[in-house]
């Protein structure tokens, strides 16, 4: 939407790029990128579903659909630093996230500043990128728990690190840098190495798990829609540093269908809500349906 065909070419993000391919992607056309990424969020199914319906009665002549994904989380009491869901592989997910209350990190690592090169219109906004990870849950569902763990970096009852004992302790690879207990290749060593050269690539994330029947061979279609938001589109690469997740013992999971990248302008929120954006392109004869949410 920000280019020239709208003589917006002069407005657009510096960083602001095509959603690149990374590690294993396969990503699907007809369900990857678009003008506008929109999540509606709520803790009700009808009632995401009815404010999608007003938006579309309101944007008909403007915007039509062009992919769309439904997620859910089911909630569990947690203690502070906690993440309190689980994702489809049966572990924590959404551990060691920033805090949106801690404004220092907000400021630092999600919000775009007035220093910060780009236009104007979208300082105190931030960039918003949602990938979909399709998890092949009978070949996970299959695997020894010793071997998931040993995917992971973490303990699957308690989301514990594999040096530690509960699920907010901070593992220390330093300690351990033959990977003889966390292995090099595990899951939360490659999407967060914690050393200098990356310590200020971290996102805001959520994850929300999706099911949406199965495939053409009969496979579940089961996995995670991946959102974050950074104060830049390099965030794109950052949740997804380690690929792939589990490639070690074949192919756990699979990146592929819904990736997006769109910029968030500056918009009145509550603390310690969400950013909101949007995915939808100018209505064509024949729209492809789908949606994120």
């Amino acid at each position: 939407m920000i280019s020239e065909r709208f003589g917006l070419a002069d407005q657009k993000l510096r960083e602001l790029v095509t959603m690149p391919f990374l590690a294993d992607d396969r990503l699907d056309p007809d369900r990857s990128h678009g003008d506008l990424l929109l999540t509606i969020n709520s803790d009700s199914q009808d009632v995401n579903l009815f404010a999608l319906r007003q938006l579309m009665r309101a944007t008909r002549s403007s915007l039509a659909l062009h992919w769309m994904l439904e997620g859910y989380n089911r909630r569990v009491e947690a203690g502070p630093g906690e993440a309190g869901v689980r994702n489809l592989m049966g572990f924590v997910d959404g551990t060691a996230n920033l805090r949106p209350e801690v404004e220092a990190q907000m400021d630092s690592s999600v919000w775009i500043g007035a220093d910060d090169p780009e236009p104007a219109w979208v300082v105190g906004g931030t960039y918003q990128v949602a990938r979909t990870i399709r998890m092949l849950v009978e070949f996970w569902d299959r695997t020894r728990l010793a071997e998931q763990e040993s995917l992971i970096g973490r303990r699957k009852d308690t989301g514990a690190p594999l040096d530690g004992t509960k699920e907010t302790d901070v593992p220390n690879f330093a300690a351990d840098p033959d990977g003889r207990i966390t292995p090099l290749d595990a899951h939360i060593r490659l999407a967060n190495p914690r050393t200098p050269d990356v310590a200020d690539q971290v996102i805001l994330r959520k994850g929300f798990n999706y099911s949406r029947g199965f495939d053409g061979a009969g496979q579940l279609d089961q996995g995670l829609a991946f959102v974050s938001s950074n104060a830049a589109s390099s965030a794109s690469s950052c949740p997804s540093r380690s690929g792939s997740t589990a490639n070690r013992s074949g192919s756990t999971s699979d990146p592929r269908a819904a990736a997006t990248t769109s910029p968030c302008p500056a918009s009145p929120q509550p603390a310690g809500t969400w950013p909101t954006a949007c995915s939808s392109r100018p209505p064509r004869p024949d729209p492809l349906t789908g949606h994120l949410r």
